[in-house]
């Protein structure tokens, strides 16, 4: 047989092959096995959902043998990376003699999570949300209807620079010396620290940047933006969801890092861009509303989004950083 499949038991054929491997097979004993021959996608997921009643069987494992995810897997290969269709499936293929030693490993569940939270806005919140809705049956055709190998490529590879970010940032929560994170953002590590709960999101932050990352991409493209570098972007995403968040009134950021009306304001934040985004009145508003409150000092309008040059009603700011064209302002103090 030919693309044959163990949709129910998996356990004894590995206790048999392990049988085999020690050579205690007996070749007297025999074991009744029922062979279905079918073609029909539907078909086939519906016959491993009923025979597989005992046991619980995740929704992303019914779309692995899925034609598209058979051909992604493919295509995968020629870029360079495993897409680990079923639980296990590299180091087998490994144990075997299959060329995969010097690919990189994407597991299924990742490959689709990341290609959602990269491409799809509509669907990116439920790539965090609850990936595991990704899988519905109703839902993954339309999702695997424009995945391609590249684009599969191109979210993965962002996510693991944007989680390489945010470790630096969790270093610095932990320990105060590190200051590669303030680095990476052009910002001071006194200031970083001061304000280190205004990064909070980042904790949980992981799909909203690289959905944010995305769009900003797409739309400096279209604004006739030169290529700022991966890390630039990043660094913008990183500025533009943390306005969005911090103007919003819940501060349970592990809920609105999954909260899709968050989602959407920041793909419109990124959509409403005229020119490359430009971080430095964000933190001119969170300083003097954290540091100072509405009771004793103005507080400037939060949705103004023209950089402010000088002074504005006597709220003075000073630069960070002179030279660094995306220098970060701080208000400083001004009774009203």
């Amino acid at each position: 047989m030919d693309g044959a499949s163990v949709v129910n038991g998996c356990q004894s054929v590995n206790v048999l092959y392990d049988a085999m491997q020690k050579g205690k097979l007996n070749e007297s004993v025999y074991v009744l096995v029922r062979v279905i021959s079918i073609a029909d996608y539907s078909e086939r997921m519906r016959i491993t959902e009923y025979l597989n009643s005992q046991t619980l069987i995740l929704d992303s494992y019914f779309i692995a043998n899925h034609s598209v995810v058979r051909d992604l897997q493919q295509q995968l290969l020629k870029c360079g990376y495993f897409l680990e269709r079923q639980s296990n499936e590299a180091n087998y293929m490994a144990e075997h003699g299959s060329e995969i030693k010097d690919k990189v490993t994407i597991q299924l569940e990742k490959a689709i999570q990341y290609y959602v939270g990269y491409w799809i806005n509509k669907n990116a919140s439920l790539a965090k949300r609850g990936k595991n809705a990704l899988f519905d049956k109703k839902m993954i055709e339309e999702l695997l209807s424009g995945i391609t190998a590249e684009k599969v490529v191109e979210a993965y590879a962002t996510y693991q620079s944007i989680s390489q970010v945010l470790t630096l940032y969790r270093k610095t929560r932990r320990n105060n010396q590190k200051d590669d994170f303030s680095k990476y953002i052009g910002i001071p590590q006194s200031w970083v620290l001061e304000h280190i709960e205004d990064f909070r999101f980042m904790n949980t932050g992981d799909i909203i940047l690289l959905n944010a990352y995305a769009n900003l991409k797409k739309q400096y493209k279209e604004l006739g933006i030169p290529d700022i570098g991966e890390k630039e972007m990043i660094k913008d995403a990183i500025f533009v969801v943390s306005k969005v968040i911090l103007l919003e009134s819940e501060n349970n950021t592990s809920l609105l890092t999954k909260n899709s009306n968050v989602f959407s304001k920041v793909q419109i934040e990124i959509s409403n861009l005229t020119k490359k985004y430009d971080p430095s009145m964000l933190y001119i508003f969170k300083a003097a509303v954290s540091t100072y409150g509405n009771s004793r000092f103005c507080i400037l309008n939060f949705k103004l989004r023209k950089p402010l040059v000088g002074s504005c009603q006597g709220f003075g700011y000073r630069p960070f950083g002179a030279g660094n064209s995306h220098s970060v302002l701080l208000a400083t103090e001004m009774r009203c």
